[in-house]
């Protein structure tokens, strides 16, 4: 509820910004069964920072197919211009909340297309954006993580697309931001941010 948080200034634009719109050509994908623990949304936030970013960071579990080894976030290419997600209203009139819906596109009909598709279809989890200004737009939580669905193209003409599409979907209060270091599939990790 809005009397939970602190209104102590205006928002006026001030000067220019840069707001150029759309996402980075990659999206970070989580299911929710690889995750011993998830960030959460903030108690008691005193900023509108902390209105806005989970705190904690997302630990995995050991992957019993590779001993010795966690599991992590899948960076997944998708083709520049097509990766996005937006949201809308959804509720009564004195309970909104709102429903993301995202995608991305990975080309080609190769075997690894279709087994990218396979793997995430009817899938639970969590999603990272990020928008190329080095902000991290977090969907899904572990009590309501996002839905991933998808599609594979292959067009009827030579000018048609041939892709695996997955589709993600979400309910929540919001987009939140996460600085957290995020561990990828392979061991490596994207930094924290400062």
């Amino acid at each position: 509820m809005v009397e939970k948080f602190i209104f102590d200034e205006h928002y006026e634009l001030e000067g220019e910004i840069e707001n150029m719109g759309g996402m980075d050509s990659y999206v970070l994908i989580a299911l929710s069964r690889w995750l011993k623990t998830w960030p959460r949304m903030q108690k008691n936030p005193t900023t509108d920072k902390d209105v806005v970013t989970l705190k904690g960071e997302f630990e995995f579990k050991d992957n019993p197919d590779n001993p010795g080894e966690k599991y992590g976030f899948v960076k997944v290419y998708s083709t520049p211009g097509k990766t996005g997600i937006d949201g809308e209203s959804q509720g009564e009139t004195d309970g909104k909340s709102v429903h993301h819906k995202g995608e991305l596109h990975f080309p080609g009909n190769t075997v690894q297309a279709l087994a990218l598709h396979r793997k995430f279809n009817n899938a639970h989890g969590v999603a990272i954006f990020t928008d190329g200004q080095n902000t991290r737009l977090v969907y899904g939580t572990e009590g309501r993580p996002c839905t991933f669905s998808g599609n594979v193209t292959n067009g009827k003409s030579p000018t048609d697309p041939k892709e695996a599409i997955i589709f993600i979907d979400c309910d929540a209060y919001g987009s939140m931001l996460y600085d957290g270091a995020i561990p990828l599939i392979d061991g490596e990790e994207i930094p924290a941010l400062e």
